[in-house]
């Protein structure tokens, strides 16, 4: 039974990796389209390069590598709804990753918060590792005054510089410094305008471990 599990997991990630590659190759193959300004692809890659010293500038270097590629879609079906999906690829490579530590390093890439999974690792190996993840997957709703989004989303409550003391629905380490876009929680969010300036908020977030938290 548990051998089942596993197997329609495997699968369920590689329907999700094919589908990632096919936005992958669509976005860098073709400039981004508007039809009516129904739809929208959008997307950049970045490399990041780490040197770690640990015996000081004269000892052994160990180095890094990441290639950061982010896709970013939205469908506007209508004048009230709107339809957002956005993935980050990433391809970690380098001293970092070796016979001892990369099957580690795998599962803390494959963690994924959110009450469905939406993160897999597309190739493990012991000099690279490929893992892609879905962080935005929303619908929203606005009419008037009043908006509505339902699905992984970002919440940005409590930001400060450094470090958002009030922020429980999407903390994240500081020291991340190619995650612009910051992590997501699956949620239902409620916003009312009510003025240019101000608005009253309703959010309900729920995560992996059926944890709910509202505010």
């Amino acid at each position: 039974m548990r051998l089942h599990e596993n197997q329609k997991c495997i699968q369920m990630k590689k329907i999700i990796y094919l589908a990632l590659l096919s936005l992958f190759f669509l976005s860098a193959s073709a400039q981004e389209e508007e039809k009516e300004r129904k739809v929208s692809l959008n997307g950049y890659i970045t490399n990041m390069q780490s040197f770690l010293m640990l015996e000081g500038i004269e000892g052994d270097w160990q180095t890094e590598n990441l290639i950061h590629n982010r896709l970013n879609f939205k469908w506007f079906p209508s004048d009230h709804f709107s339809f957002t999906l956005e993935a980050r690829n990433r391809f970690f490579t380098g001293d970092g990753i070796n016979a001892e530590t990369y099957e580690y390093r795998a599962d803390i890439l494959d963690q994924d918060n959110g009450i469905i999974d939406m993160s897999v690792n597309s190739f493990v190996e012991q000099s690279f590792i490929l893992n892609s993840m879905i962080d935005r997957a929303y619908i929203t709703f606005e009419k008037g005054n009043l908006n509505l989004t339902l699905g992984r989303q970002r919440i940005n409550w409590g930001r400060s510089f450094a470090w958002n003391p009030n922020d429980i629905f999407n903390s994240y380490n500081f020291f991340d410094f190619d995650y612009p876009e910051k992590p997501g929680s699956d949620a239902l969010r409620m916003q009312y305008y009510t003025s240019e300036v101000s608005s009253a908020e309703i959010v309900a977030k729920i995560d992996s471990a059926k944890k709910v938290s509202a505010a």
